[in-house]
């Protein structure tokens, strides 16, 4: 975290495999160390319960403080 931190950057994308246990609690890190942390939701894979990720990327937005952004190739930069 530290060695992000001293980068300043606007935000930090987020992706892997298991979206709604390994990619949510890394995003969530990020957030509480005071980053911004953005899921690029095309990016990432589900559990074998959910290969799709919505669980995943339903979780993220849910977050207490609603920190954590979302991306998608469908938005626009």
């Amino acid at each position: 975290m530290e060695y992000l931190k001293q980068w300043n950057p606007d935000r930090v994308l987020v992706c892997g495999l298991q979206t709604e246990t390994c990619v949510l609690a890394a995003g969530f890190a990020l957030f509480d160390a005071g980053l911004h942390p953005t899921l690029v939701t095309d990016l990432t894979v589900g559990s074998s319960l959910d290969r799709s990720g919505q669980l995943g990327i339903k979780l993220w937005k849910h977050h207490p403080d609603r920190g954590p952004g979302l991306f998608s190739r469908h938005d626009n930069c």
